[in-house]
This record gives C-alpha cells, structure tokens and sequence, in this order.
C-alpha cells in the first residue's frame, strides 16, 4: 500500500468551508483507492502585522514557517495545494524531503491558473507576488508532477496531471425550494475582488432606480466574509439598494440549509477577468450543483460543457448584469419546475461531479511505479 503525506493549510474538520470539504474528499478518495493518507496541518493564517510585514521582505520564514521534520521523508508521495505565495524556504522544504527520500513522488495542485491575478490585484501584495514569480521556476527541482484543473500539459516545464474538481455530493443536502415573493440569488463565498459582485449592484441600481414599470422583486444573499465587503456595502449605500442586498456573514453548515432552501438562482464568479481567467472549474459551482441550483456565471464554467441542467453566462467584462435578463431566465426556464429541477440537477452533480472519476489521473501516477508513467 503507498503512503500518501497531504499538506494542508487549515484545520479542515475545525474550519468545513468549501475548499476544506473538497480536500477532506480527496483524502478520502485516496484512503478508498487504497492508498495511505495522512495530512499535516501547516498554519498559513495572518499572523499579525509585524508577521504580515516580515513576509512580505526577504529573509523571513514566516506565514507559514516551512520547518522540515523527518517523518515527512517517509512517504511513498507528497500531496499539496499551492500556498498563497511561493519562497526560499518552501523550495528548501521540499528540497529537503527528497534529499531524504530521492523515491518520493511531490504532487502541486494548483486550483486557479494563471493566478497572478490573485497576488497582484492590491499594491500590498506586489512584494509576494514578485516572490512567487522569481520561486515558481525552481519549483521543476522538487516537484514532479502540477496538478492543474486546465488542460495545458505542462506548466513551467513540469509535466501535469490533469483533475476536475470533485466533490462528495453525499456531504452536501440537496436543497427544499421554500415558496416566496420574488426573485432570490446566493453568492457563499469569502469575497474578494474577482467575485465581481459589484457587477450585480450596479445592475440592481439600474433595475430598481431607472423609474421604470412595477417589478419582481430581486433579492441579492452574500454569505461569507471577506476584503471586498466593505465595498459591496459602500456602493449598496451610494445607490440606495441595501434593501435588496443581504449581507448575512458567515454561517455554519446547518446554517446554510435555509438560506439555500429561499435562494433560486447560485451565483459564480463574476470578476473572474480581473485575473485573466476565461475558463473555470471554481469549487464553488460544486456546491451549487450539489445543492440543486440553478447557477449563472461571468466566466465559462466546464459545467456548461457538460449540460448543465439549468444555467446563464454572462460575459467575462465588468459590464453591470443586466437584471431584467436574470428576471426572464428565471421566469423561462425556473419559475414552477423548482421541486422536477432541484432532482435533476442533483442527480447531475451525482453522476458528474464525484471525485473519483475527478481524481482518477493522480490516482493512478501514484500506483505507477517508476517509469510507467
């Protein structure tokens, strides 16, 4: 049986958010196609702002602290997902535990790429993104394999394994449509800039400010917390549409079950070309699907590509989205089959969406022996 060794940067039974969830699928998917799984919780959470600072220069080990221990060398492979940024010492980490074990076999998932998008949106960050640019091209010396939800073939000169993102639909209720008045959309997330949830505003200005006919009410729900929150409240405030825009926080599993049971329509990524990204597998639409949502989207999601039951993209700009557009949709394809399409979708993220097809290319490198591959 190989000895599988998977870092984390959360404690994922602590914290079940939806990356944590995905990961603790993976693991189990791992442990189910009989490879030993045990994972190691590295902590990468703010560490205060001297910490925060010191990160950000040359020199410092910080957030996390990369400290090599020697069990770490006993694994037939090592399975990550990328930090938030790359240096030094986490080459030298890696550097180390194949120095001690040459045999060992060093999986990097990278959920979103390119993800420069993601370092240098804030000014704040151009010190960690300039690092991760200049380590990345190290990471061929001790990686052998980037796992990646594209579909490039190699990415900075290390061969790929290619994965969707699965999850396990068992985990996730499937919603109970509650009747209300109206037109009910959901965003859980922690909300950063490429969530583009200001495109929805903007269009919720214009849909209820513009003097127009009497209308169905529009309903806009943010779960979760996060940097761009100030904002999305800042502009609600300026054109006078808090009335319509949810700002619930965070909220735990058990929680999440009504908000989802009101809720019509999940929404996606809307910002996603702030990073330069036209393509997406996002975790997200995971749950969604899992749920039994409908979902629209500001990027082309690899669920449309697999007919999805129910779904609206809009283009990948920082155009407003246009709410009389979601207001038809909803009432063409939605309104009187929420029970016949909550089955349908489900049983689409059942059969699509299960990580065991999802995984299947890691699975497999990892029981190749050496040369196989």
């Amino acid at each position: 049986m190989k000895k599988m060794l998977f870092f984390v940067w959360d404690d994922i039974h602590k914290n079940p958010n939806g990356v944590n969830k995905k990961i603790i699928s993976q693991i189990n998917n791992f442990i189910c196609s009989g490879i030993s799984c045990d994972y190691e919780y590295i902590s990468q959470k703010k560490g205060g702002f001297i910490n925060s600072i010191l990160a950000r220069l040359p020199f410092f080990n910080v957030n996390p602290k990369w400290k090599y221990i020697d069990k770490y060398s006993n694994y037939d492979c090592i399975y990550l997902r990328r930090p938030y940024y790359l240096n030094g010492f986490f080459i030298s980490f890696l550097k180390k535990i194949k120095k001690k074990n040459q045999n060992v076999k060093i999986m990097y998932e990278i959920p979103t790429y390119p993800y420069d998008g993601e370092l240098n949106s804030r000014l704040l960050n151009y010190p960690l993104f300039w690092k991760d640019k200049f380590y990345r091209k190290k990471l061929k010396k001790v990686v052998d394999r980037i796992v990646t939800l594209n579909n490039d073939k190699k990415i900075w000169g290390i061969d790929t394994l290619q994965i969707s993102n699965g999850i396990d639909v068992s985990l996730i209720p499937v919603r109970h449509p509650i009747k209300h008045d109206g037109i009910n959309l959901i965003s859980v997330a922690y909300f950063m800039d490429w969530h583009g949830m200001e495109r929805l505003i903007y269009g919720l200005d214009h849909y209820y400010n513009s003097g127009s006919s009497p209308k169905t009410p529009v309903n806009l729900y943010l779960i979760g917390s996060g940097d761009e929150l100030v904002f999305y409240d800042e502009l609600c405030k300026k054109y006078s549409v808090s009335n319509y825009v949810h700002f619930i926080g965070e909220k735990k599993a058990d929680e999440l079950v009504y908000y989802f049971d009101i809720c019509d329509i999940g929404v996606c990524s809307l910002g996603a070309y702030k990073k330069k990204l036209f393509y997406s597998r996002e975790l997200k639409s995971r749950e969604y699907a899992s749920r039994g949502l409908p979902i629209i989207s500001g990027v082309h999601l690899d669920l449309f590509d697999m007919n999805y039951p129910v779904y609206k993209e809009y283009q990948n700009t920082s155009n407003e989205i246009n709410i009389y557009s979601i207001v038809s949709f909803y009432n063409d394809n939605i309104f009187g089959r929420e029970i016949e399409l909550t089955s349908q979708i489900r049983s689409f993220a059942e059969k699509e969406l299960s990580m065991s097809n999802c995984m299947k290319s890691v699975v497999d490198y990892i029981n190749k022996n050496e040369g196989e591959y």
